[in-house]
């Protein structure tokens, strides 16, 4: 049988299947109450790595620049290829 943990908060027990701390287990208690109360928007998520429109904007032209010269040598290649294998023509 698995062990809980028993925290008060606010007058009321509350069972953790870990042992987390008496401020955790208020921490989480009351951001769960506020989510539940509306007081938080539950989705509101914004991610670290978002880094906005200017900053993608200037890693795509970036990226794009990068490209270019990849782009020639791939060209260039192709152009040697076609240019060294005559193409084969039917009887």
């Amino acid at each position: 049988m698995a062990t809980e943990y028993t925290y008060k908060v606010d007058g009321q027990d509350y069972l953790f299947s870990n042992e987390i701390g008496q401020k955790e287990a208020e921490r989480i208690i009351r951001n769960e109450q506020a989510v539940a109360s509306g007081e938080v928007d539950e989705y509101s998520y914004e991610n670290p790595e978002d880094e906005g429109a200017l900053q993608e904007i200037i890693e795509g032209i970036g990226s794009g620049l990068i490209a270019i010269p990849q782009g020639i040598a791939e060209t260039g290649a192709s152009l040697l290829t076609l240019q060294r294998e005559p193409i084969s023509q039917k009887p």
